[in-house]
């Protein structure tokens, strides 16, 4: 093998790495986005989902 091949093969499998990298994180950032949701649609079915009134606490649960 060449050391061209050899240094398209490396390039290639690094390439690789960062989409599986990327693909997970994304994947991690669609499971917190779910989780959110549910979480908004559960306080909504509680009565706490009161649109009328401004927000008290961030999406990073800390208050405003």
């Amino acid at each position: 093998m060449s050391e061209l091949d050899q240094s398209l093969n490396l390039n290639i499998a690094k390439l690789v790495q960062a989409m599986h990298l990327q693909t997970q994180a994304i994947s991690r950032l669609a499971a917190s986005n779910e989780a959110l949701v549910r979480a908004m649609a559960e306080a909504d079915d509680a009565g706490q989902g009161d649109t009328e009134a401004p927000p008290r606490v961030g999406l990073n649960g800390r208050p405003l």
